[in-house]
């Protein structure tokens, strides 16, 4: 019965033991200039191999206790605090309670990268920051802005978005472009742009507004501060042999508070014709209607066969375009727009028929056929706009 109790009562014997083992730091961490309390100090006790045993932190009177292992030969105590000088010192048993004066030591922080965000919503309009989508290979702002979300740049140039085409197209909150977009998408750096504002609902007749909802959009191309108030140009060319190649464009830029301008000329043998730049795609429209009934419809149609080829690929040309657009501030709302296009393209046709005759006693037919054509356009348009809440 005696051997049985004292198995009983061994284990909390040991555990008193082990208690009596603990013991405890208590201290308070001032500041050594003016004695005030250190708050929220980290205070920390390694062993001799630095693998840390016990931690805590300073409450707000920098006061603190922390618990050790009395049976650690050596410990160390590291006290560290933001905006003060690390201190760490030898624990010893008759130091509790501890008095620790930190000296203030300025915190040097590591480098901060602050990212912008790829796009931006302030009210109704969308900010998307172009140096999140533009990439090395970017010839133009065009080429960016198929990758925009919600934008689309079909072939011909129109940009829409959301499915529905853009209804106005602003650089730098100026409609001087007239509609003409694409000799800008199609000429401007993507270095030269800061973002791309996609303004929802837009309606672009001040005086219509609250009073006709838009459910198109208009879109802004936002500059650099570098790329305001000076020429900012780009030039490109290509050259090929066998056949003879060649493809070379200048443009240069001037968006300035009285004066925007856009100086473009392109020459090309590459099966494209540039004058589709000149078009103009949005039209500010009050009132307009159409109305088309096709009464009889042909009993036979012959539609010419074609290949399923690109244009580009089938046209044999040299293809000219020169442009100036220009606009000045000339009062408050009021605006002289100059807009002067030259086109030319020569082109040569070369084309083959051969006709198959059902009666094997009949030849096929074959006819060959080479024709050049040269097409010439001068055209400019000279306007006052104002654009005025009662006008």
């Amino acid at each position: 019965m005696r051997k049985v109790l004292i198995m009983l009562l061994l284990p909390f014997f040991s555990l008193i033991t082990l208690y009596g083992q603990t013991e405890k730091l208590c201290g308070i961490i001032l500041d050594e200039t003016d004695g005030m309390p250190v708050p929220r100090a980290t205070v920390r006790l390694t062993d001799v191999q630095g693998r840390l045993l016990n931690y805590t932190f300073a409450a707000e009177d920098g006061s603190f206790t922390i618990k050790y292992d009395h049976s650690q030969t050596e410990l160390t105590v590291h006290v560290q605090s933001m905006g003060y000088r690390s201190q760490n010192f030898v624990l010893k048993p008759s130091m509790s309670p501890v008095t620790i004066r930190l000296q203030a030591e300025p915190t040097r922080l590591r480098d901060v990268i602050v990212k912008a965000p790829d796009i931006e919503q302030r009210s109704d309009t969308l900010v998307y920051y172009t140096s999140k989508y533009a990439r090395k290979q970017d010839r133009n702002i065009g080429d960016v802005l198929k990758r925009l979300p919600g934008i689309e740049v079909e072939d011909n140039g129109t940009i829409k978005y959301n499915g529905e085409p853009i209804n106005k197209f602003y650089i730098n909150g100026s409609d001087f472009a007239d509609g003409r977009y694409n000799l800008a998408t199609e000429n401007i750096s993507p270095s030269d742009v800061a973002s791309v504002e996609v303004m929802e609902n837009h309606q672009p007749i001040r005086v219509l507004k609250g009073l006709d909802f838009s459910q198109q959009a208009g879109l802004n191309i936002k500059l650099r501060e570098e790329a305001r108030q000076r020429w900012v140009g780009i030039a490109n060319g290509g050259i090929g042999a066998a056949p003879l190649l060649y493809d070379a464009s200048l443009f240069a830029m001037r968006i300035a508070g009285k004066w925007q301008n856009m100086e473009s000329v392109r020459v090309n043998d590459t099966g494209w014709n540039p004058a589709s730049q000149s078009t103009r795609h949005t039209e500010d429209q009050l009132f307009g209607s159409s109305y088309q009934n096709d009464m009889w419809q042909d009993g036979i149609s012959l539609t010419p066969a074609s290949a399923p080829l690109d244009e580009r690929r089938t046209r044999d040309n040299l293809s000219v375009l020169a442009n100036t657009t220009n606009s000045w501030h000339v009062g408050e709302d009021y605006d002289v727009k100059l807009n002067v296009t030259y086109s030319g393209d020569r082109l040569d046709y070369n084309t083959g028929y051969r006709t198959d005759y059902l009666d094997s006693n009949i030849p096929s037919f074959t006819q060959l056929n080479t024709m050049r054509t040269h097409s010439n356009s001068v055209n400019g348009q000279w306007a006052l706009q104002t654009n005025r809440p009662t006008l």
